[in-house]
């Protein structure tokens, strides 16, 4: 029995007041939990009460919560909500660590670091309380029989205790779904073997670039790899195992702003259509959005997951078929029939409340803010990429007309929506999910220069340009103000191009050419602007 270090002082001219507070903790505690905490905080009072005083003496009052387990802290909740929200929204869980370290986010006391790591917010991601949801007895302690020591393994899945907790929800269930989802698809296995069998157990695991996860080959599909630390490049790691014949290299001082310069450009030009965003917003505004389409179409999907649902149950009922599969089946229509309530909660709750339209210096502000995120932290930057990006980063081989280079150039759609203020982008976002398809008026499709274009062929371009202005060599020469061996080489790409009559001096690779004299090396890619085509290797 425990004692208190400083005896009970009697009030003056007052009675003895005690209170006992009993609450329920946790599902796994017994029903008469709260009898128990009663009675043990009346046997501890009575043994220290001052000498001479009885119980029938004290005024003892009994608060007990057996429902109600812990409080929300609404600073720590609206931090708790971004995370879900980047997450959910595409950011990577180590880069929302590192916004966490920079909000300096206190972590739990018995954490081993203050460091925030990506495991710590898969955690937060992962936690079902925070949707008012509660699970107890995932893991178990079990004992080894040959040291005698315990550890904790998994749980069967039928020996898995939960309850609701609504007045502990901080997220809706569709963005506690949709995070999860995005973090589920970043598996590398999408099943995965827990525990010392996992296939990447020990392995470090490198920050991501900006390219990560979107840049891809434009030949076969496989992803670009970065070779070299300093001097570093990407090329097809296919290539490298000869599964692929692109072999062009694209140097990451040249690929990085020149992939975000193209698309600040496209950000900030929005010349012209800014109106007309604005009122298509204003309209979808004024007939109530796209709400009432959305929510027919989740009623028709939840109507679709309720037949399937059923047929799955008659046949688990009947034995038809393998009970394995059939059981899994039925298990993902029902959390599909989860995610489609819950947003359709989510989109009922929206139609109330209409966020103000920005007006056109509002939103001229934003894309300038955007642009400053592009330009900034590359983390940020990379964030920000993913979200306007339809579809990877493909690096496309091209061909010079003359037929002695291949070059790389960078073929990507952007998608404009996601650089617009929310106000602007909620509206639009529901519209091309309830029509189906977006909208093509901030469809952007881009092709990028990954290399140096020399001077040889931005003469022969202009060149040709001037000639269908009716002007002679000889004329264009003087203009340019071009050498009589420059001319002629420039003279020699233009005249091929006014042959094939394109004004582009390069064509696409879909077949691997015969014979090149040179593929679009390291060494060219770093060379600039130089007239004369690039550094010279040594002579070994």
């Amino acid at each position: 029995m425990m004692h208190l270090r400083q005896p009970i002082l009697l009030p003056k001219e007052q009675p003895l007041h005690a209170l006992i507070h009993a609450r329920f903790s946790t599902e796994e505690q017994r029903q008469s939990s709260i009898d128990d905490q009663v009675a043990s905080c009346r046997t501890f009072l009575e043994s220290n009460l001052p000498k001479g005083w009885k119980p029938e003496q004290v005024q003892i009052d009994v608060i007990a919560e057996p429902e109600v387990s812990g409080e929300i802290d609404e600073e720590k909740a609206v931090v708790i909500r971004e995370v879900f929200e980047r997450v959910a929204a595409g950011e990577t869980v180590a880069e929302v660590g590192e916004w966490l370290d920079l909000i300096k986010f206190v972590k739990a006391k018995w954490s081993r670091q203050a460091k925030w790591t990506a495991g710590n917010v898969n955690a937060i991601i992962r936690r079902t309380i925070y949707r008012g949801f509660e699970t107890f007895r995932k893991k178990k302690a079990k004992r080894k029989l040959r040291t005698g020591k315990s550890e904790y393994v998994w749980n069967d899945e039928d020996k898995i205790q939960t309850r609701e907790s609504l007045h502990l929800r901080i997220v809706s269930d569709h963005l506690w779904y949709r995070a999860n989802e995005v973090v589920d698809k970043r598996r590398v296995f999408q099943k995965p073997v827990r525990g010392a069998g996992h296939p990447l157990r020990g392995t470090t695991r490198q920050r991501r670039g900006l390219l990560a996860g979107v840049f891809n080959c434009g030949v076969c599909g496989s992803p670009m790899y970065s070779y070299g630390k300093q001097d570093g490049s990407f090329r097809c790691s296919a290539s490298a195992t000869g599964k692929c014949w692109n072999r062009v290299y694209c140097m990451r001082e040249r690929v990085y702003p020149a992939v975000l310069e193209a698309v600040v450009n496209e950000v900030l030009t929005l010349d012209g259509v800014r109106e007309a965003v604005l009122a298509r917003v204003k309209e979808l505004h004024e007939k109530g959005g796209a709400v009432a389409a959305e929510l027919k179409k989740l009623d028709n999907e939840e109507k679709r997951l309720l037949t399937g649902i059923e047929r799955l149950s008659a046949a688990v009922e009947s034995g038809d078929g393998a009970l394995a599969t059939l059981t899994a089946r039925l298990a993902e229509r029902e959390q599909e029939l989860v995610i489609v309530r819950a947003r359709w909660r989510e989109v009922e709750e929206q139609a109330g409340r209409k966020e103000k339209l920005p007006s056109t210096a509002k939103l001229l502000e934003h894309l300038g803010a955007v642009k400053g995120q592009l330009f900034g932290d590359e983390a940020r930057a990379a964030v920000i990429l993913r979200q306007l990006l339809n579809g990877p980063i493909r690096v496309v081989p091209f061909m010079r007309i003359d037929g002695k280079r291949v070059v790389p150039r960078l073929e990507f759609t952007i998608n404009l929506v996601a650089a617009l203020p929310s106000a602007v982008a909620g509206p639009l976002r529901q519209a091309a999910a309830a029509e189906d398809e977006p909208w093509v008026m901030l469809q952007r499709t881009l092709v990028v220069n990954a290399f140096a274009e020399p001077q040889l062929v931005k003469h022969a371009r202009v060149i040709v340009e001037r000639r269908l202005a009716g002007k002679t060599y000889k004329e264009i020469a003087k203009e340019l103000d071009m050498t009589k061996d420059h001319m002629r080489n420039c003279a020699r790409i233009a005249r091929l191009m006014e042959d094939a009559r394109i004004p582009e001096p390069y064509h696409r690779l879909t077949e691997k050419p015969d014979r090149v004299s040179q593929w679009c090396s390291k060494h060219w890619l770093k060379a600039g602007d130089r007239k004369g085509g690039g550094k010279r290797r040594r002579a070994s």
